[in-house]
């Protein structure tokens, strides 16, 4: 079976305005440890899985295997997904960035 990993690094969450921009979220994944789920090592309750089950085979790893900057990313693959919970965000315009790492034949 083919595995497609997306390597997400970076995740940014920006307000903006047409007077000026916020930063409302950022993380570099530096601060956990690789080889656990993001969910379930997230102190600040941004990071759950689809089903709230944070540690479960839905939460995506951490991997010291590649990044963008730094040492660490989230792996996403095969059926986990991986949920950066947005709270009242609701209204206005708001920017997410990241980046992907997309392997050469998957």
């Amino acid at each position: 079976m083919k595995k497609l990993n997306l390597l997400l690094l970076f995740v940014m969450l920006i307000a903006s305005s047409q007077v000026f921009s916020q930063l409302v979220y950022t993380d570099d994944f530096e601060g956990y440890t690789a080889g656990t789920g993001i969910a379930e090592q997230d102190t600040t309750s941004a990071w759950t899985t689809g089903s709230d089950n944070p540690g479960s085979a839905e939460d995506p790893l951490v991997s010291d295997e590649a990044a963008h900057n730094g040492s660490h990313s989230i792996v996403i693959q095969g059926t986990n997904d991986g949920v950066l919970l947005l709270n009242d965000l609701t209204e206005n315009r708001y920017r997410v960035e990241f980046y992907l790492m997309v392997p050469n034949g998957t």
